[in-house]
């Protein structure tokens, strides 16, 4: 699974690190730990919980989860 996170890294690394950052994660996440971190912050910012400000938080994370675990 590290080698996907890699191989996406040297092929778009600005965008990687972005989400990368979004995601609260390091660059060798796994899969696993990815799904793990994508449901915590979904549950801090999902719009229904919070404010609009928490809304575009969780269509960040839910971007970055989406590029993250392709």
């Amino acid at each position: 699974m590290h080698c996907i996170l890699r191989l996406k890294s040297f092929f778009s690394s600005s965008k990687f690190d972005q989400y990368i950052k979004v995601m609260e994660v390091g660059k060798t996440v796994t899969q696993k730990e990815l799904k793990t971190k994508f449901i915590q912050l979904a549950k801090k910012y999902h719009p229904d919980t919070g404010s609009v400000k928490d809304a575009n938080k969780f269509k960040a994370v839910l971007e970055a989860y989406r590029f993250l675990s392709d």
